[in-house]
C-alpha cells in the first residue's frame, strides 16, 4: 500500500501583544480601535477602557495587571512581543503627577509603562494636524484648538470629540509621532508621551 506522504504544517507565530489600559472611557479608546482594525493582521492590541468615569493612576495601573493576568501574560513570563502600557493625562496639575510617581513602583513591578499627556491625550490627536501648538493650560484649551485645526483641515467641523472621524488622522500618525517626540524632548508644557506607544506599534507593524 502506498503511502501519502503529509507536507508539514507551518505554526504560525502568534501576533505580538500590547495591552493598553486608559484613564478614559472614549476619545482615546476610539483612536486605538481604529488603530487596532488598522494593524490587526501584524499585532494584538488589547484595550482596557476606565474603570469608571474620573479613574485615577493607581486604578488605571491595577486595570491593566487585571488585564495582563486575564490574558495570561504574568510580569515575569512577558517576552519582548508583550507590552503593557497606561495612558494618563495630567489635567490635574501636580496633584495628578504625584499620584503618578507614587504608583509607579508598582506599575514598573508588573512591566507597566506609563504615557502621559499634558493635559490631556488630545494633544495627541492636536498633533495630526499642527506642529506648533502652543501652551494649554487646561483640555478645553486644547480642543478648542483641535476644532479650529480641524475645520481648516478637512473643511468641516470636528463635532464630538468622541465621534471624531479617526480615520482622517491615521495617514498623519508618523508625523504626529515626530512632532511629540520632538516635544517631549524639549520640555514643551503641553506635550505627550504617546508617541512612545506608536514606537511600539511600529517595531511589529513596519517589518
Amino acid at each position: 500500500m502506498r503511502r501519502t506522504q503529509r507536507r508539514p504544517v507551518a505554526l504560525r507565530t502568534p501576533l505580538p501583544v500590547i495591552i493598553l489600559a486608559f484613564d478614559d472611557r472614549k476619545t482615546a479608546v476610539r483612536y486605538f480601535d481604529v488603530l487596532r482594525q488598522e494593524h490587526r493582521q501584524s499585532l494584538t492590541l488589547h484595550l482596557v477602557a476606565a474603570p469608571k468615569h474620573g479613574a485615577g493612576p493607581r486604578e488605571v495601573v491595577h486595570a491593566a495587571i487585571d488585564a495582563q493576568r486575564r490574558l495570561g501574560a504574568p510580569p515575569d513570563e512577558q517576552s519582548e512581543r508583550t507590552s503593557t502600557w497606561v495612558l494618563i493625562d495630567l489635567e490635574a496639575g501636580d496633584a495628578r503627577a504625584q499620584e503618578i510617581e507614587r504608583v509607579r513602583s508598582l506599575a514598573d513591578q508588573h512591566g507597566v509603562q506609563i504615557a502621559r499627556s499634558r493635559p490631556c491625550f488630545e494633544v495627541w490627536t492636536l498633533l495630526h494636524l499642527s506642529d506648533s501648538i502652543g501652551s494649554h493650560p487646561d483640555c478645553r484649551s486644547v480642543v478648542a484648538e483641535l476644532e479650529r485645526s480641524w475645520e481648516r483641515e478637512f473643511e468641516r467641523s470636528l463635532g464630538k470629540k468622541a465621534q471624531m472621524d479617526v480615520r482622517k488622522l491615521i495617514p498623519r500618525v508618523m508625523s504626529a509621532t515626530e512632532r511629540a517626540r520632538r516635544g517631549h524632548q524639549i520640555g514643551a508644557p503641553t506635550h505627550t508621551e504617546v508617541y512612545r506607544v506608536i514606537e511600539e506599534m511600529l517595531r511589529w507593524t513596519t517589518r
